[in-house]
């Protein structure tokens, strides 16, 4: 009875859903809305292996075209559905027919498109194209929360004519290009996978079909193609992929200083026109062919804004279809780098943002380029280095926490607050022959000291990445571990760090064993918090107390500079904001993106409750929210706790990030 009832009530609302698509079609004119094949419907697979798994594409006319090349592409893989449909971006589509299609999941991938359908003045209220294309994806993810979804951008609007010669149409087409942009912005911030089909088919204009909307069987083969192989990639995981097959490839770029930048990194702003090394952007992609890609990026800066970060995986994620869920952007901290974000007294320079915004997607799109031959396997070890540095909060007996000098201000009677993690990771991507494709290494100091005074520099961890690049043949790169409460105390020198790090790398190198990469996986998350509230009076005591105690020549200057922080944050007291959590594995090595100057002893605290053996912690990844000390720090005092722009997230949300990001680990060990 159950299954009758099921039927029928299945018939009447496929009949009620054509009945609306129907309707919404009546309303429309000219050539371009013919469904071009069997008509406004939903097609569905008959399924038999109830273990394989479902795709749904949605889309236009243009879907006709390439679906069952799709279908086929697929065969045997996964069962494909298809939803050709005429409608637009609205409310009505967001909270009634699509969750209905939907219903007839569950889907594991949902490709789509909805464009072609929104260029006519009126259709879409002004203003309100991305809420509702952002509506339409949550409306998919609040379905189907397990699954993955792919955009594709709408295919160009040619002028009439016969093939070859055949334009862009100049009024239709610049709205399609528009809308794309205005949707590939929504899938950039909900990191959204996209297929780029009005790019592959303005290319290819002679397939045009000539009536300005519809294609020819070759271009719909292109589509279908480009659209087999996206899906492919994200069905790979579930499917299970083939270990040993991993590909990788590494780039990097050198960035553009000049001495009118100012530098990022001390209390009031310095400047400089002498450089030792390079300031770079270094990116590693590894690829298992078929089933997924990650891409690793490390940049000589102090630290990485949100702004710079989105605004380049946007592009990377147009040019080479990486997924901004699957990139990982890491600050190297070096305190001798132009400025990317204000802080204390120092501003911030415009054009070096650009630069390494440029640089960040060109080295990714380089690394990308050099996949091609680059046929890998996965080395390992995890090395120790432990001589520079060390926790750099020692408690005074006066209560006082270190800051400017700690040594000196302790004289041999301060005690650490917090652990010194000494564990450097090497992972080391080597072509089938032993020669290293791409290394990447991890440690957790504080990025501050130069060979020479007063010059920009990448420091002693990017000078070391770079000798190890000419010992090695192959890009190094070097990402920051939790480091916001470690510094190199003991003043080792610059040259003496180099030394040591390059011999720890090497001799990693020659004990690293191989791993399989069975799975290469990542997950980028949402994560909320607030500026915490603060008391003006308590807050100006306690700087004005350090500082007339151990920064005298200073302490009017510095009691300043941070009153004028705290009177920008006064009225943002309490604000919600947003940054990014992220988790990455390559095999079974774990790697965690933290946006902030991160607590060692929060970092260690996800090394030891993650549940691969080999986690480690790249810290300013992605963003940058200042200082995230653990309570117990914010109860001690302190620099890192002392409410500025370095420092103001609420009290808590260092332990809430290792809660969150030991839950995702958990999530991809599971």
């Amino acid at each position: 009875m159950a299954n009758h009832n099921e039927k029928v009530l299945s018939r009447f609302f496929w009949g009620f859903l054509l009945f609306a698509s129907l309707s919404t079609s009546a309303e429309e004119s000219g050539s371009r809305l013919y469904a071009n094949g069997k008509g406004w419907k939903l097609e569905q697979a008959v399924v038999d292996d109830k273990k394989r798994p479902r795709v749904l594409l949605i889309g236009d006319s243009i879907l006709s075209g390439y679906k069952n090349h799709v279908i086929k592409g697929l065969e045997g893989k996964a069962y494909v559905d298809a939803w050709v449909n005429p409608h637009h971006q609205s409310e009505h589509l967001n909270n009634v027919l699509l969750p209905a299609v939907l219903a007839n999941g569950p889907y594991d991938i949902v490709h789509f498109n909805i464009g072609l359908h929104g260029w006519q003045e009126g259709r879409i209220k002004g203003g309100t194209f991305g809420t509702l294309t952002k509506g339409y994806v949550q409306a998919i993810l609040k379905a189907l929360p397990k699954a993955r979804v792919l955009w594709a951008s709408s295919t160009p609007v040619t002028t009439k004519g016969e093939p070859g010669e055949l334009k862009l149409e100049p009024e239709i087409n610049p709205v399609i290009v528009e809308h794309n942009r205005l949707a590939a912005r929504v899938m950039a911030e909900m990191n959204v996978p996209v297929n780029d089909f009005h790019t592959l088919l303005s290319d290819n204009l002679n397939l045009a079909r000539g009536d300005r909307f519809h294609w020819t069987i070759p271009a719909y083969k292109l589509l279908g193609k480009k659209v087999t192989e996206s899906v492919s990639l994200e069905l790979k995981p579930i499917l299970g992929p083939e270990p040993h097959k991993l590909r990788v490839g590494s780039s990097s770029v050198n960035l553009q200083a000049d001495g009118g930048m100012v530098i990022a990194g001390y209390i009031g702003p310095r400047y400089s026109d002498k450089q030792e090394g390079e300031l770079r952007v270094t990116a590693v992609v590894c690829e298992t062919p078929g089933v997924n890609k990650v891409a690793i990026v490390s940049c000589d800066v102090l630290w990485i804004p949100r702004l710079i970060v989105d605004a380049a995986l946007s592009e990377i994620t147009a040019k080479t279809g990486i997924s901004p869920g699957n990139i990982l952007v890491n600050a190297t901290h070096t305190h001798h780098a132009p400025s990317t974000a204000p802080a204390h007294d120092f501003g911030v320079s415009e054009s070096w943002c650009e630069q390494v915004q440029l640089g960040i997607v060109q080295a990714v799109v380089d690394a990308n380029k050099s996949l091609e031959g680059g046929a890998c396997e996965f080395f390992f070890h995890l090395g120790e280095e432990k001589t520079i540095g060390a926790n750099s909060r020692l408690l005074l007996p006066d209560g006082i926490v270190t800051w400017i000098n700690p040594r000196r201000e302790s004289a041999g009677k301060g005690k650490p607050t917090g652990p010194f993690d000494a564990q450097l990771p090497v992972l080391d991507f080597r072509d089938l022959q032993g020669q290293s494709l791409a290394i990447i290494w991890n440690h957790s100091t504080h990025t501050i000291g130069t060979l020479a005074n007063n010059v920009r520099s990448p420091s002693f961890y990017g000078l070391a990445a770079q000798e190890l690049e000419k010992e090695t043949g192959t890009v190094v790169s070097f990402l920051e571990g939790a480091s916001g409460s470690t510094h190199n105390i003991d003043a080792v020198p610059v040259s003496v760090c180099i030394e040591r790090l390059k011999a720890v790398v090497l001799n990693a190198r020659l004990k690293a064993k191989r791993h399989n990469v069975t799975r290469l996986l990542s997950i980028k998350r949402s994560f909320k918090f607030r500026v915490r509230h603060f008391n003006e009076e308590d807050e100006a005591a306690k700087i004005k107390r350090y500082c007339e105690k151990y920064f005298q020549a200073q302490a009017k200057y510095v009691g300043a500079v941070f009153a004028n922080m705290r009177n920008q944050l006064e009225p943002q007291q309490g604000e919600e904001r947003e940054t990014l959590l992220q988790v990455m594995l390559i095999g079974d090595v774990a790697i965690v993106g933290v946006p902030a100057e991160y607590f060692t002893v929060l970092g260690v605290d996800i090394k030891k409750r993650s549940p691969f053996k080999h986690t480690f912690v790249a810290e300013l990844a992605n963003d940058w929210i200042g200082y995230l000390p653990d309570r117990e720090a914010h109860r001690l005092g302190g620099y890192q706790t002392w409410m500025g722009l370095h420092s103001y997230a609420e009290q808590g949300t260092g332990e809430r990030v290792a809660d969150d990001v030991v839950a995702m680990l958990k999530e991809l060990h599971d």
